[in-house]
């Protein structure tokens, strides 16, 4: 999961302020990006972000997975 800020154009106009959600984000433990369509500004990043943190989970995932069956198989063997 990420935490993404759009209309960073309207940087007069905010609604919660960069700190606010700067430190939403780190009690979360996520990332946090600003994003605005608009300008085009770190559209891209935000998926890369995106695709990384479901690689990393999915990875995570399948070593929980495999770590369960090991303690399975062990348990198995006793």
């Amino acid at each position: 999961m990420i935490l993404v800020g759009n209309k960073a154009d309207l940087d007069g106009d905010r609604k919660v302020k960069f700190e606010e959600a700067q430190m939403l984000a780190t009690q979360w433990s996520v990332p946090y990006i600003e994003t605005s369509a608009k300008l085009y500004t770190n559209v891209d990043e935000c998926f890369e972000q995106l695709l990384r943190a479901i690689h990393q989970s999915k990875e995570q995932s399948m070593d929980n997975g495999k770590q369960r069956k090991t303690k399975k198989n062990r348990k198995g063997l006793l």
